[in-house]
């Protein structure tokens, strides 16, 4: 086999002549087909071929390309199995930050998206991953899944990032000062007393105060 002004001798068996180096494009598919390699050159070499050459002769000697394929797929994005089943009280504030693998990643950015519309008041998702929940009063009594996934830029994508249910809760106030279970007074008197009482969160009213038994 000749190279420029030298000559390499083959002796029997098979011999590595060449090998080719390959890095895949940014794109979503492709195929690249591995064959023998022609140039066009200037006359009157005309189209040359890859081929050896007797370094004795200087005859061409017919070579035996075996062709091959390299495919270029794109990898679809994993979800990191999570599971959230949180139970808030009204007024709260809860933030997560969800996670996904993918081989594509030095190449192509992951984007998180959810497909619960509309989410509940006070929550937002960014396409990082970042769900933030500040509770509002019309979150009371909310009981629900939100449905998160991550898709790539090819737009493959992956919707089993686990269970997340949220759970809003409504606490009663509690009286902090209450009245004598007895209370002794004679007929004209006037009986007066303060409740006080505290709400642990901060709503949705109140405390609104009122009597429930015990009316003539």
């Amino acid at each position: 086999m000749t190279l420029g002004e030298s000559a390499q001798y083959l002796g029997p068996g098979s011999h590595v002549v060449a090998q080719i180096g390959f890095m895949t494009d940014d794109c979503c598919a492709a195929e690249v087909l591995i064959d023998g390699a022609e140039i066009a050159a200037v006359p009157p070499l005309g189209i040359i071929q890859t081929q050896f050459v007797d370094a004795n002769t200087g005859d061409l000697r017919t070579v035996a390309i075996t062709s091959g394929t390299i495919t270029v797929a794109n990898v679809t994005p994993v979800f990191t199995d999570v599971t959230i089943n949180e139970t808030l009280d009204f007024g709260d504030t809860y933030t997560y930050t969800f996670l996904a693998t993918d081989a594509d990643a030095a190449c192509e950015t992951k984007t998180f998206f959810t497909t619960t519309d509309p989410l509940p008041a006070g929550m937002t998702l960014t396409s990082a991953g970042v769900l933030t929940f500040n509770t509002t009063a019309a979150n009371i009594c909310f009981d629900g899944n939100i449905v998160v996934g991550v898709r790539d830029k090819c737009q493959a994508q992956d919707m089993n990032g686990g269970t997340v249910h949220f759970c809003v809760k409504n606490n009663p106030p509690v009286f902090t000062v209450t009245a004598p279970l007895t209370n002794s007074i004679v007929w004209g008197e006037t009986f007066s007393f303060d409740f006080d009482a505290m709400d642990p969160d901060p709503g949705p009213f109140g405390p609104i105060y009122s009597i429930t038994s015990g009316l003539a």
